[in-house]
């Protein structure tokens, strides 16, 4: 092989080197933006976090309070309150909410409260 081939082989080598090192840079990149995405609805009680929950995972939750059970429904990455057992049902009044909101459902007889 002569110096010329050697050169050309060489900048191939590294040409390809860069692009599979920019790909893979690319994928993982993409993961860790989607990994990030990932939404978690925690539930305090008092002052206590008893739980997170992945907003992306259907399911119901039950939870009880200082007054009584309640129940936390997670659909389509939207969550609600319903069949709590307390005197006002003030927090079955904030319905559904959505991902990246600000609402707090505070159910305040179990002092329970719910958020992003």
């Amino acid at each position: 092989m002569s110096k010329k081939e050697i050169k050309i082989v060489g900048i191939l080598f590294l040409v390809l080197l860069l692009v599979s090192g920019g790909l893979y840079g690319y994928r993982y990149y993409k993961m860790m933006k989607e990994r990030s995405e990932i939404v978690y609805i925690n539930v305090q009680h008092r002052d206590d976090i008893i739980a997170q929950i992945d907003i992306s995972v259907d399911g119901i939750y039950e939870f009880t309070g200082d007054y009584g059970k309640l129940y936390l429904e997670v659909r389509d990455e939207r969550y609600h309150v319903f069949d709590v057992e307390c005197p006002d049902h003030t927090c079955e009044g904030f319905g559904w909410v959505g991902k990246d909101s600000i609402v707090t459902i505070s159910c305040l007889p179990n002092s329970i409260f719910i958020f992003q």
